[in-house]
This record gives C-alpha cells, structure tokens and sequence, in this order.
C-alpha cells in the first residue's frame, strides 16, 4: 500500500515532500556546530548569540501566524527574504552584525510549518497517503537536520565562517528554486487570492476555525501537545547550542567535525527506527494482543515516555565520563525526531481532515516550538557563561519533568486512553463529555487517524 503511495506522487510532490524538507533544515542546522565557536574565536560575548536566537525564534512565532492565516504559499516570500539575509555574511564574516542578521533570518524565515501545510493540503483526503507523506516530509527533513552539524563542522575546520556561510547560502538559493517553481504553492496562491476576493478577512473564514473558534475538546489537548513540544525543544535548543564549546572547555575535545559526527548520528537513527517502527505497525497494527501491549507507549502517552527520555538525557550529559556525554548526546537526536513526528501526527488525528484546524494546531505547537528554542537557546547560553557549563544541562532536566508530569497527568487523570473506534480522542466512553460528533476520531490501531466519516451516533460499549 506504501509503495502504491509513493509511487503515485508527481515530480512537484517529491520536491515539496524530500528536497523542501532536506533544504529547510539543512539551512536552520548548518551554524549549530560553527556558531558559538566562531563567537568565542572573535571575543564577541555569548549572549549575543543567545538574544538573537530568543529574537529569532519569538519572530517565527509571528511569521507561523501569518501562515496559518494566510496560507502555505507564504514559503516564496519567506525564502527570498531568508537568502538576503544570509548573502551577506559570507561576504563580512568577521561582522558581529552581519553574522547576527544571517543568523537571524535562517532560523525566523524558516518554511517548515508551510511545507507541513502543503502536504497536508495535498494529500487530505486519504489518511494513509497523508501519515506515508508526512512520515517522508519529517525522515528528509530529519537527514537534512542531521547531516547540517555534520557538513558544517567539516567546512567550518576547513574554510572558516566565510566558507560556512557561503554553503548555507547557497542551500537556502537551492530552496527558493524548489519553492518558486512548485504548482502546489501556485495552487495556494491562488486559492487565497480567490478567497480574499470575496472576504476582506480570509485567514479567518477561510475553513471556518482558527485559535478562537477550536473546539475545547481539541483545544486542551493541543495545549498539552504543545507543552510537551515546548519541553522537548528547550533540551534539544541547549544541546545544540552549547554542545560545541561545551565539549571543548569540559572534556577538551577541540574536533568541531567529530562532534558534528555524533550529532548527526542520532537524528539518522531516529529517522531510520521512525521508518522501522511504521513498517512494524503496519503488519501488526491491527492484531489485538499488539494493540493492548503498545497502549502505554502509543497516543497521547508516547510523549510522555520522550519527556521522560529527555531529563534523563540531559543528566547524562552532565557525566563526567566522555563517552556517556557523548551517547546522550547521540540518543538525544534520536528522540528529537520521534518528538517531531509524533507532535505532527497528534495534530494530524485532532484536526480530522480539515486543513485550517490542522494549521491552527500546527500553529499552536510552532509557537511552544519557538518559546523553548528562542528561551532555551538564550538561557542556556546565559547559564553556561555566568553560573557553570552543567547549569544548563540540570535546567533542562527541571524543565522536561514538569513538562511530562503535567501532561502525563492530565491523559491518565483526566480519562484520556487509547482511542477507540467510533469514540473521540480524550473521551472515555459513558462519560458527560461524550460528543463523537464535535471529537476526532481515530482508529483502533494504535492511534492512527482513522479514514471513515465521522461517527453520527453514540459509540458502542
């Protein structure tokens, strides 16, 4: 059924779905392994770096809001803009300004959530076909992910910010060609021009929801979603940004590439088990004995099980033993990929098939998304510069266990289970909250967004 899948997708779609992704994050990735080590090699103060990531990730909030109103076809502007901003700093590498600006526009002009809505608009009305796409959007942008730190650590030893950031300018021009040239953007475009001839607020009424207008019932669990992305990415935002120098002044490991090497290496076996794990539920999804063994471990607890990962992770790095800091930081990676994946698909089951909930969940989860990266990424820095190098790795621990006792709470206290045909996420059955009509509903399968109509009657017990 996959290979079907796949091999009906048109050039246009491979494009958005494998090069996009991979380009995307290849861009934001790239000065995570160089950056905080070009700053220290110029005397240019830490928190320098930290407040533009803060400033960065907080725009992107905006931006992402922008996209939810307006839609997908905003990833044309945006990656012209981004590559503007980034030209220069191969030009003046040795420019604090220059640098701050290309920095800030890689990681604010970043299309991922209009490369999500793309997909999801595309292939909507079939839930297999849109979990196979999804799946391939989040394993390319994964490798792109991966491999960034990886490349960048080679380049920067060999050729310094310049050559850098002259690569990383160079992904982002690739990016607007894919972009630009895309009849699914085009498509986009001219579905909003369309709308907004008929309705001077189209972002609103486009499909009839936005924040304001969700449904309770899917606005509280997307809330909880979003914690844990929250918590999830303000490890991950430490990791990144002090790995680098944090394994030169703590173990004394001065090789920016072996570094990067590691950090990749994580990402690719998440994305590779995130492969393995949906070719295993899809042969043994629908055996029962599988069902009720995986119940613990599948929606909405699986994000759980990551926060819970993540505080240990982060206490591992603190060891004073290399090789366990460096396998924490590996594991880290893998983690982060299923976090991804499984925040995207959560919101795939609550939105049920409608474009403009999904975006508004989306954009839910991109702002937590962009509170923990910019508010991790300043504060972690800040940490490591004034009260210690582990300082930040036992806040992010702190961080991670609120974060997975709130929402572990509210699923298992609240009567949040497994979802059952016919029976909305988060409703248990014989309850007052019982409203199939108003849920979304979801398969039997371990958690799967289910492909039928919405149930018009009460579910069987």
């Amino acid at each position: 059924m996959a290979a079907e899948s796949v091999s009906s997708w048109s050039t246009s779609d491979w494009l958005i779905l494998s090069v996009a992704p991979w380009l995307t994050f290849m861009v934001a990735g790239f000065p995570f392994a160089a950056a905080s080590i070009h700053f220290q090699n110029n005397s240019w103060p830490l928190w320098h770096l930290g407040f533009i990531t803060l400033a960065a990730f907080q725009s992107r909030n905006m931006i992402n809001a922008l996209v939810a109103s307006l839609g997908p076809w905003l990833a044309a502007p945006m990656t012209l803009a981004a590559a503007s901003l980034m030209i220069p700093a191969g030009i003046w590498p040795q420019s604090e300004s220059v640098v701050l600006m290309a920095l800030f526009g890689c990681w604010t002009l970043h299309p991922e959530m209009a490369l999500q809505g793309l997909c999801y608009s595309r292939f909507v009305e079939d839930h297999s076909k849109l979990q196979e796409a999804s799946r391939t959007q989040s394993l390319c942008g994964t490798v792109g992910y991966a491999l960034a730190p990886f490349i960048s650590g080679v380049v920067f030893d060999f050729g310094g910010w310049r050559l850098t950031a002259s690569c990383q300018a160079a992904a982002e021009i690739s990016l607007i060609m894919v972009v630009w040239t895309s009849p699914l953007v085009r498509k986009d475009w001219q579905r909003w021009k369309e709308t907004a001839r008929v309705d001077s607020q189209p972002a609103l009424r486009r499909s009839g929801t936005f924040l304001g207008k969700l449904p309770k019932k899917v606005l509280v669990p997307g809330l909880l979603v979003a914690l844990a992305n929250l918590g999830s990415n303000w490890s991950y935002m430490c990791e990144w940004m002090t790995f680098a120098i944090y394994f030169r002044d703590e173990h004394n490991w001065t090789n920016t590439s072996a570094a990067g090497f590691f950090q990749m290496i994580g990402d690719v076996a998440g994305a590779s088990l995130l492969v393995a794990a949906a070719k295993l539920r899809a042969r043994y999804g629908r055996d029962e004995s599988s069902r009720m063994s995986c119940r613990m471990f599948d929606q909405p607890h699986h994000l759980s099980w990551l926060l819970a990962l993540w505080f240990l992770l982060n206490l591992g790095l603190t060891m004073s033993d290399l090789t366990l800091a460096v396998i924490s930081q590996t594991v880290m990676g893998t983690v982060y990929v299923f976090n991804v994946q499984y925040v995207n698909e959560m919101n795939m089951s609550l939105a049920q098939s409608d474009s403009a909930t999904y975006l508004s969940l989306q954009f839910l989860s991109q702002v937590a998304f962009g509170i923990g990266c910019s508010a991790g990424g300043y504060a972690s820095l800040a940490m490591y510069e004034s009260l210690g190098r582990l300082v930040p790795f036992y806040a992010a621990s702190a961080i991670s266990l609120c974060c997975m006792l709130i929402y572990a709470a509210y699923f298992l206290l609240r009567g949040f289970s497994l979802p059952v045909e016919g029976q909305g996420i988060g409703v248990q059955p014989g309850t007052k909250d019982q409203e199939p009509e108003e849920s979304p509903k979801m398969s039997s399968a371990c958690g799967q967004p289910a492909c039928t109509e919405q149930a018009t009657s009460q579910p069987q017990v």
